[in-house]
């Protein structure tokens, strides 16, 4: 569950537009503190290099080799030969490791150990000291449990006054926002200080895509006196070579000389089909011809040494790539703009950590995939073209003649083949080139068709052990490559053209929020549906944040996130997705509320692509999108002819206010495109329908399935009130405050995040976030004995209230929505008497239940 920490302001400025000066003044200080706080606490951070190992029967079997503590967080790095490790704070359940990251020193150090062997997990830290990791083997064996004990108390106290100097220029950065926050309660300013002082959804630091990333101007090469010389070295691989051959005729698009180094093949097929090509281009095309076969860099050796007097630059090509129409001189263009360019290598769907989409995601693709994506490639502008990157890949890699020059051709102690064009890359560095990562071209590629998967495996460890004597950071380096991915924005970019190319269905794009609760687990089930059913991938468009849109692109084995300035980019982003269902889930939190149905009709673009609505709260029937009023109470659905300010939108942006009449009016053509509206309770059908009678016909009740880690039932009953979840206005703080001042004595603990805009005095507490697995035992340490569920809103489905009847301890909520329903279909449910204003009510109602216990 993620807590809400929100706060009052960001909720008043975005449901009512109400002026209110003075309540934002008065927040201030308790605000800034807070945010001070924060500030310091994202940036206090333990680094402990603790070279802890991992044992197993004796054996050593991985290393946890940095720890990195911080007060909110722990991240733990390290590598394991074990199929599955698992850590977590000590007494907590712990997260899932499978180790993924290659570590070539690893893997060239231990006989049996898989290049896959790197880790890195972030979890949650709570008031535990320790660290428990523990783990399997394949043949069974245990790991563990490791303990890893926190910081001295004195090294974190030091950490934090480390980092305030810079907590305060960063607050003090921000001192305009701030200030006209205060003056204007602009929601937008709200939602970006929010996600700055890091009280917001934790995307805040996803990469931004610009809106000229997509300039669609080709690559103007300067003329060059010298063909560019493209090596293929060729041994056996007919069918390969054959398809390589029919994609170079067109794709080529600069002067070039053809070497074929025909590296001693025994199929008897390849040298005659290499003639016959030779001959239909003769100045164009040499094959050359070993008597045996010597190995890949023998081969294009050979070939580098011919180039110097047929032409300039080199481009080395596998026979099993998938070259795109007009990808030779996009590779090229980094070289001759900056003759200090010593490499240039493509995208790739199987190069290592220049894949797409992700590092060690390698996917099969045809020709016709590869030129869909590279058609977006293609359209990057300038400043989107190439990224550094630590070494060049050999599988398509164009090579600058000045660096030939200097550091000559491959280095034949790598025998046939494997770590040749690290070497090369490296010794090139040294000489002061730098190695280029092409974005602007995406290049197919099969891996391994050279020499077999276990080949290769064997030959990447032989050359592994000779990098790491030559060059013993390169591994480290290209590891923080890939953890700080400078190629983000551009792989983002082009990850809707991925999906859309090995889908077969229709990419689902929802369109969600980032304020978390039970929206967002609703939503994180379906996303695991959609995966688990097959899907290569699914796409979130999140209104608010510090941007106007964040956009996570998820699959079973990646996920990147970005942030978008405006609507127009999005729609540009998911141009590539000729198939795509649209699916509504929540759009509270958009800096301009407006844009969120004028996406979702532009997204299904007049009904070309299927739209779906989930009901998670009202923001169709209100811009307050729990329905309450300017002075935070629910008063029923609101007539459209409602003024009050809750439920009318303010001038936003310089776009004029908008009456609940219009808003209605705009949410209805959503509503009537929609195939499908998913509801999760009678009482938000009943709702909705009172509203949008014209969709009764395509309304589904369909409540959410329990989840599978429901807390467990509780024997023992406290003396403690118990609350569940993220609590701000809507979700019953004033209820709470008030209820806390009434009734001292009595004890109220919340498992779960309170807004910074209220506080629970003492003996009151604050338990923070929490795992759904730990609220039985949270609910027994801390002695509660009911739950009440204070939210004054009518919600559409309660996760909260179910979690709380499923430890079978009795639940009082008010006669609201989904939470009351829920509470009248459990034995140990129960409706509070009196309206949430009535504290008195609400307090001998509870004592009640303390002394006479109906369940």
């Amino acid at each position: 569950m993620q807590e809400i920490a929100t706060v009052e302001l960001k909720e008043t400025a975005r449901n009512t537009h109400v002026p209110m000066l003075h309540s934002r003044l008065v927040a201030v200080p308790r605000l800034s503190r807070n945010a001070l706080s924060r500030l310091i606490d994202m940036r206090a951070s333990v680094a402990i290099r603790c070279a802890v190992p991992l044992h197993c029967n004796g054996t050593v079997v991985g290393c946890v080799e940095e720890a990195h503590w911080s007060k909110n967080r722990v991240i733990l790095r390290g590598w394991s030969t074990a199929s599955e490790l698992r850590a977590g704070m000590e007494h907590q359940v712990g997260h899932t490791i499978q180790p993924w990251i290659e570590r070539a020193d690893i893997a060239a150090r231990l006989v049996h150990a898989h290049l896959r062997t790197g880790f890195e997990v972030d979890m949650e830290r709570d008031s535990s000291d320790k660290v428990v990791v523990v783990g399997r083997v394949d043949d069974g064996g245990n790991i563990g449990p490791v303990k890893l004990p926190a910081p001295d108390p004195l090294q974190e106290r030091l950490a934090r006054l480390g980092a305030m100097p810079g907590a305060l220029r960063f607050a003090i950065g921000h001192r305009r926002s701030i200030l006209g926050f205060i003056r204007t309660g602009d929601p937008g300013l709200s939602v970006a200080l929010r996600d700055a002082f890091g009280l917001g959804d934790n995307g805040s630091a996803a990469p931004i895509i610009p809106s000229d990333i997509f300039a669609d101007q080709p690559v103007a090469l300067p003329s060059l006196a010298r063909p560019t010389v493209i090596i293929v070295p060729v041994f056996n691989a007919f069918a390969d070579v054959e398809r390589l051959l029919g994609r170079l005729k067109g794709t080529i698009d600069i002067a070039h000389h053809l070497i074929f180094v025909d590296d001693g093949s025994d199929d008897p097929r390849i040298h005659p089909m290499l003639s016959e090509f030779a001959r239909s281009s003769p100045d164009q095309t040499t094959v050359l011809t070993q008597e045996e076969n010597c190995g890949f860099v023998a081969a294009v050796n050979r070939g580098l040494e011919l180039s110097q007097q047929l032409g300039e630059h080199v481009i080395i090509l596998n026979t099993d790539t998938l070259p795109p129409p007009g990808w030779a001189s996009r590779l090229l263009a980094p070289i001759l703009s900056d003759p200090d360019v010593a490499s240039v290598t493509p995208l790739s769907n199987s190069a290592e950590i220049a894949s797409l989409p992700a590092q060690s995601v390698e996917t099969p693709l045809t020709e016709d995939q590869v030129t869909r994506i590279d058609e977006i490639a293609r359209q990057f502008g300038p400043a989107w073209r190439q990224v550094a990157i630590p070494t060049g890949i050999g599988f398509a890699m164009a090579m600058n003649r000045r660096f030939l020059g200097i550091v000559g051709g491959f280095d034949t102690v790598f025998g046939r083949g494997y770590g040749e064009e690290v070497d090369w890359c490296q010794k090139a560095r040294a000489a002061g080139g730098k190695n280029v990562l092409s974005t602007s071209v995406f290049v197919g590629h099969a891996g391994g068709a050279s020499f077999g998967h276990e080949e290769k495996r064997k030959r990447v460890l032989s050359s592994a052990k000779i990098i790491i004597s030559r060059y013993p950071g390169y591994d480290r380096e290209v590891q923080e490559w890939a953890r700080a991915s400078p190629h983000e924005v551009q792989r983002a970019a082009l990850t809707p053209a991925w999906l859309d190319a090995v889908s077969e269905r229709p990419t689902p794009v929802f369109l969600g929020h980032v304020l978390g609760g039970g929206a967002e687990i609703a939503l994180r089930r379906e996303i695991d549906r959609v995966l688990s059913a097959g899907a290569p991938g699914a796409i979130v468009v999140r209104a608010g944040g510090s941007t106007a849109w964040r956009i996570d692109f998820e699959g079973r084995d990646f996920r990147h996130d970005c942030r978008v300035l405006d609507s127009a980019t999005v729609l540009k982003l998911l141009s590539p997705l000729r198939r795509r269902q649209v699916i509504y889930s929540c759009g509270a939190g958009a800096r301009d509320p407006r844009e969120v149905p004028e996406l979702l009709l532009a997204l299904s673009r007049g009904g070309e692509h299927a739209l779906e609505m989930r009901l998670h709260d009202y923001f169709t029937i209100s811009p307050s999108y729990c329905l309450l009023d300017s002075k935070g109470r629910y008063r029923g659905v609101p007539d459209e002819s409602d003024r009050d300010p809750a439920h009318n939108l303010a001038s936003i942006s310089g776009r004029p206010a908008t009456s609940l009449r219009e808003w209605r009016s705009l949410w209805s053509k959503v509503v009537d495109r929609a195939s499908r509206i998913s509801t999760y309770s009678d009482s938000s059908a009943a709702v909705f329908t009172s509203v949008y009678g014209q969709a009764s016909d395509r309304v589904m009740v369909a409540p959410h399935d329990a989840p599978p880690d429901i807390p467990d039932r509780i024997d023992h009953a406290g003396p403690c009130i118990g609350v569940l979840g993220g609590i701000n206005r809507a979700k019953g703080a004033d209820v709470l405050v008030a209820l806390a001042r009434h009734s001292a004595a009595r004890r109220i603990v919340l498992i779960g995040g309170l807004d910074p805009n209220y506080r629970l005095p003492a003996p009151h507490r604050v338990v923070g976030k929490y795992d759904r697995r730990d609220i039985s035992r949270l609910a027994k340490r801390h002695g509660i004995g009911l739950w009440l569920i204070p939210s004054i809103w009518p919600e559409t489905f309660s996760f909260a209230t179910r979690e709380a009847l499923a430890t079978g301890l009795p639940v009082l909520t008010f006669n609201l929505g989904a939470q009351a329903e829920a509470a009248r279909s459990a034995p140990n449910g129960h409706i509070l008497d009196g309206a949430p204003t009535d504290v008195k009510a609400i307090s001998a109602t509870i004592e009640r239940h303390f002394r006479e216990p109906m369940s």
